[in-house]
């Protein structure tokens, strides 16, 4: 198991431990970016025990984001650069997603200001070459009062991906989904799990997660004039034609009193 957590040293860090299972010890903690602003770490950790951390950072122009990976054949982490290139003053990004296949390859989402509206953006992780591809808007243009955020992203181990987003299309936050495919290095659709929205009933902090075959869920607090519940949709990954159609929405918790033991069952 590996964490990446700020640390405060003058300026706020990030630093990482790593879990050695035969052991059962945490060796670490140590330093990954020192004194840099660095905020929002997350890690996601490939089968074969290679890791992708990201995180916000602040490059001086606007708050970008920086990744690190990790190679367990050689124990050793590599600091990249930033993602986003160039900056632009006042387009800032934020609300970062990461998910890992079996091998350490990786995509990541996050919302993104562009000077005028909030988008999600995409890019993916090459572990071999260690870069980053371009990066592509999985939502825009959107046109006010629209706006999405809270993106989250799942990779299952061959390197299909789904990923979520709450969604103000105007009338009530809703829940979007688009879905990657490997094999043709492609995102396909954007579609809305809740259609028709409604007014004053609100889709927010959705999450979702995948199993090796490609079957994924998606849940959400949805809120129904100050009641809240949470909801359940299920999504087929590798298909682009199928996603489009998954499951209804399942009302599973009355009030949200569990739902975050759905968000930590959806995650695992």
């Amino acid at each position: 198991a590996i964490v990446v957590f700020n640390s405060f040293n003058l300026d706020t860090e990030v630093q990482y431990a790593r879990f050695d299972a035969a052991t059962t010890t945490w060796m670490g903690p140590v330093t990954l970016t020192p004194s840099t602003n660095a905020q929002s770490p997350l890690v996601a950790v490939a089968a074969n025990g290679n890791a992708v951390a990201l995180w916000l950072r602040s490059d001086g122009t606007s708050i970008n984001l920086q990744s690190a990976s990790y190679n367990v054949g050689s124990d050793i982490w590599t600091v990249g650069g930033f993602i986003i290139s160039p900056s632009v003053a006042g387009q800032n990004a934020s609300m970062p997603s990461i998910g890992a296949d079996a091998l350490g390859n990786a995509s990541a989402v996050w919302t993104y200001f562009d000077g005028t509206e909030t988008i999600i953006q995409e890019s993916n992780f090459d572990f071999a070459s260690q870069t980053w591809s371009p990066i592509i808007n999985l939502i825009a243009p959107v046109t006010a009062p629209e706006f999405a955020d809270s993106p989250k992203i799942a990779v299952e181990p061959s390197g299909n991906a789904v990923a979520v987003w709450s969604f103000f299309d105007g009338t009530a936050l809703t829940i979007q989904s688009s879905n990657y495919r490997k094999s043709d290095d492609l995102w396909y659709g954007r579609f809305s799990i809740i259609s028709p929205s409604v007014p004053a009933q609100d889709a927010t902090v959705p999450v979702v997660g995948v199993d090796p075959y490609g079957n994924a869920a998606a849940a959400w607090l949805y809120n129904i004039a100050g009641t809240k519940s949470a909801q359940l949709s299920v999504l087929n990954v590798p298909d682009p034609d199928v996603i489009s159609v998954g499951a209804s929405p399942t009302q599973v918790l009355n009030d949200g009193i569990a739902f975050s033991t759905i968000k930590a069952t959806l995650l695992d």
